[in-house]
C-alpha cells in the first residue's frame, strides 16, 4: 500500500494505492486496514506540484509510519517466536 499525494485546482488530494493496483479515496480507516493487512506503506506518490520542502515533509510522514509499522509487526512476530520457543 502507498499513498498518492497530489494537486487539482490549488487543492491537495490523498488516494490510497493498494498491492492490487486499485486507487481509493483516502479514508483513515482504509489506509490503517490496508498497513495492517500488507504490514508495511511503500514510498508515496508526490505530485510534482509540491515543493521540495513539502515533499520532503511527506517523505519524512511516510518513513516514520513505515519505521512504527516495522517495529509493530517485528515485536508481534519476537513475541509470537517467544510463545512457540517456551
Amino acid at each position: 500500500m502507498k499513498l498518492k499525494f497530489y494537486r487539482e485546482e490549488g487543492n491537495d488530494y490523498v488516494r490510497i494505492l493498494t498491492q492490487d493496483g486499485r486507487e481509493l479515496e483516502f479514508d483513515y480507516i482504509e489506509m490503517i486496514r490496508h498497513i495492517f493487512n500488507d504490514k508495511k506503506i511503500e514510498e508515496a506518490d508526490i505530485d510534482a506540484q509540491y515543493s521540495e520542502d513539502e515533499a520532503n515533509s511527506i517523505k519524512v510522514l511516510i518513513s516514520d509510519i513505515s519505521e512504527s509499522i516495522e517495529t509493530l509487526f517485528n515485536d508481534d512476530e519476537d513475541k509470537d517466536n517467544s510463545l512457540l520457543n517456551s
